[in-house]
């Protein structure tokens, strides 16, 4: 007893000493009764490893946040009720019957369905001959010299006979110069096949039947490399250039053909599965048909309403759900009016509205709309859905008006002017009587630029080019200077202009017209978007938290090591390598 006591003594401290070492995960915040650990937040900066070397604070500010707004997603989603949304139901549903039949195909059809490897080989020689048999091939260039006619010549044969005249001496020039010169370049520049030119006239590898009967028994019975022609053609006079050539063969069974061939032969095989298991579940459910209905012309507009056939006594398909279905039938098969048992025999064996309705019954049959893993997914789904729903609500449709892209266009002008308008030459002086006399010498015919050489202070090198001063903005230049040249026209020379420099000559060479509202349009409709769009988002964001209990540890975020996440570490309490 004793003994028994002591053990159990034990086991309580051992016990205890683990609680006290399992210590919580640090919390970086709380959103209502959601979490979110340090370790999701260093996993989703890690993520973002790229930008852990901005501001801390607001890398950490940012990143909470977005997890934050994530938490608070999920839940509203949650409580959002699309019980009588049309659009979604009809997408539920759709979903719902796409994941159904997909496990259905799995177990009835694909898991079924076997090819082995002696199956591959068995069709490669049994097809060997029709399939996998590669003709010789020779590979050839050519350059089409297309006769030109001369339309002002009146008769037509004649025409056409002067057209050719003059085509085949340059059809046989040009054969003449491919002997000596490279083929491609002059495929290039001759060639009127423009689908071919380009690529330097190559037509790639051609198999006997494939060219015109006298070149191609020309071009197989060449050697590589030689020039033949010129051959007549319906499109003019053809110089060609034979290429290397591939024999008689076959295409060798290797993995790679094993694979292509197993593939081709699941392909079949589950088609036929999936047809003869549609086959009998269609055979197996009766169907009652709505004579009255089918006997109109498949062209009557009819009541959607109006039922039309009623598949094993419990589900019925309506007019609007199938009528459109055998009306395109009908225009597709261009059979005509069809006749009631034709309407009869489509229902039962070829609508797809009729096919989904069979699968739809025995899914139910067989308990698939009640699997757990079918709930899962649909749980999943109308969560995904409502998130998505939620944050759509932060993008609204926005285009600016006419009106706010004018009125932003007049409220900021400066950020529409030229930013450097004026382009400028310059000579410098020491006094304004000697600027004075060259100006007078410019308006009286001397070439600015020659001045400009003669009398710029400095070295010749730097006198060549320092009178250029090219485009240039107002906050660039001295007091008056920018003032005076925005004053002249262009190719005017303004009279001596005083700065602290000296005395300036200053002709204005050319000058940059601010952006018009029609050029801009599209730069202030993107600004505008996106404005509205950062407005949205916060409004959205802000109505998203409002009412919410949001806790944040601010202790716990400090601790977080930047450096080391960029450093390519692991987040805390991580275990992964």
């Amino acid at each position: 007893m004793k003994n028994q006591f002591c053990r159990i003594i034990t086991l309580a401290a051992v016990f205890s000493v683990q609680l006290a070492s399992a210590e919580p995960p640090q919390i970086a915040a709380i959103v209502n009764r959601d979490t979110i650990t340090i370790q999701d937040l260093e996993k989703e900066l890690k993520g973002q490893s790229g930008s852990l070397s901005s501001d801390r604070q607001m890398v950490l500010s940012q990143t909470l946040n977005s997890l934050i707004v994530d938490k608070l997603v999920v839940a509203r989603a949650a409580s959002l009720d699309l019980s009588k949304d049309p659009a979604f139901l009809r997408e539920k549903q759709d979903t719902l019957n796409q994941f159904v039949f997909g496990q259905m195909y799995q177990k009835y059809v694909a898991s079924l369905v076997n090819v082995a490897p002696e199956d591959a080989e068995k069709y490669y020689y049994d097809n060997k001959e029709m399939v996998y048999k590669i003709p010789e091939q020779v590979r050839v260039s050519h350059i089409l010299i297309e006769p030109e006619e001369d339309k002002t010549i009146s008769d037509p044969q004649r025409r056409k006979q002067e057209a050719d005249r003059v085509a085949l001496p340059k059809a046989k020039e040009v054969k003449k110069r491919a002997q000596k010169e490279d083929f491609a370049a002059l495929a290039q520049k001759f060639s009127k096949d423009y689908t071919t030119s380009m690529r330097g006239g190559d037509m790639g590898y051609q198999k006997r039947g494939d060219l015109l009967p006298e070149i191609e028994k020309a071009a197989f019975a060449a050697k590589p490399g030689d020039i033949l022609g010129p051959f007549k053609s319906e499109y003019g006079y053809h110089v060609i250039k034979v290429g290397d050539r591939i024999k008689e063969g076959y295409r060798e069974l290797d993995d790679k053909l094993k694979q292509e061939i197993e593939n081709k032969l699941r392909t079949e095989k589950t088609t036929q599965r999936n047809r003869a298991f549609l086959d009998s579940l269609r055979n197996e459910m009766s169907y009652d048909f709505n004579d009255e209905l089918l006997a109109l012309p498949e062209t009557t507009k009819v009541q959607n309403s109006t039922w039309c056939v009623v598949v094993n006594k419990s589900d019925t398909l309506r007019a609007g759900e199938i009528w459109e279905e055998i009306l395109n039938y009908s225009l597709y098969t261009k059979s005509g009016r069809m006749s009631l048992g034709d309407k009869k025999d489509f229902l039962k064996n070829k609508a797809l509205g009729v096919q989904l309705l069979v699968l739809e019954l025995l899914a139910r049959q067989l308990g698939y709309y009640d699997a757990p893993e079918t709930k899962q997914m649909l749980r999943k789904f109308v969560q995904q859905r409502g998130e998505k729903i939620i944050r759509q609500q932060a993008v609204p449709q926005y285009n600016p008006s006419p009106e706010e892209i004018r009125q932003y266009f007049d409220s900021h002008p400066d950020q529409f002017k030229a930013e450097y308008p004026l382009h400028v030459y310059h000579i410098i002086f020491d006094d304004s009587l000697t600027a004075s006399a060259v100006r007078d010498s410019i308006l009286q015919g001397a070439d600015f630029v020659e001045m400009a050489k003669k009398y710029y202070p400095g070295q010749g090198d730097v006198k060549d080019v320092a009178y250029d001063l090219g485009y240039l903005a107002r906050h660039e230049m001295p007091e008056g200077f920018y003032e005076a040249a925005d004053q002249l026209e262009i190719g005017g020379v303004s009279p001596p202009v005083k700065t602290f420099l000296g005395y300036h000559l200053i002709k204005l060479i050319d000058r940059k017209k601010d952006q018009t509202l029609q050029e801009v349009t599209p730069q202030i409709t993107k600004v505008l978007k996106e404005e509205h769009q950062k407005k949205a988002e916060a409004e959205w964001e802000a109505n998203l938290k409002k009412g919410a209990k949001i806790k944040i540890f601010q202790k716990n975020l400090d601790k977080i090591d930047l450096t080391r996440l960029n450093s390519g570490e692991n987040p805390a309490g991580s275990d992964k390598p």
